[in-house]
């Protein structure tokens, strides 16, 4: 995915919350169809939009008429955006500087596990210990035992 322009990365986020609002067990497997590379051919915004449409409707994640003016709707007054950008504020104001490691280009990905902080999806060498794991407690994808994190425009997800 970070090949893909900004612009169509930053409509998958927005369609992939949108979504979840709608039907919150979509989550997982549209963030699974993003990470196979179900988008990779789409090149505008409005590509984005009929794809993921389109994958909502063939995938049974929408079901019915109302649930999807629901979604559209939703979409076009950007409701997921103060989640959105909630999250980016936790991360750089709560995440960021309890991670103890230098934070460079090679660790863009991480996750976070058992108190420690991998950058490579073989768990084999803690790039450094977390001094307090915290996590969103807004979050629709919540995951007890695992935080996973990725910057905003560089999605190594898949590997996880």
């Amino acid at each position: 995915m970070s090949h893909l322009p900004l612009d169509i990365r930053v409509e998958l986020i927005r369609h992939r919350e949108t979504a979840a609002d709608e039907n919150s067990t979509a989550y997982y497997p549209l963030l699974d169809r993003v990470a196979e590379g179900y988008f990779d051919e789409a090149k505008t915004p409005q590509e984005i939009y009929f794809l993921f449409v389109g994958l909502l409707e063939s995938d049974g994640h929408i079901k019915d008429l109302e649930t999807l003016a629901s979604f559209q709707f939703a979409l076009s007054v950007r409701s997921a955006a103060p989640r959105i950008e909630a999250h980016y504020q936790f991360y750089n104001t709560s995440v960021e500087p309890s991670l103890q490691g230098e934070q460079g280009t090679d660790c863009e990905t991480w996750v976070s596990f058992g108190g420690k902080q991998f950058c490579s999806p073989e768990l084999e060498d803690s790039h450094g210990t977390i001094k307090a794991e915290r996590y969103a407690p807004t979050s629709k994808a919540a995951m007890p035992e695992m935080l996973t994190d990725t910057e905003r425009t560089n999605c190594r997800l898949i590997e996880f």
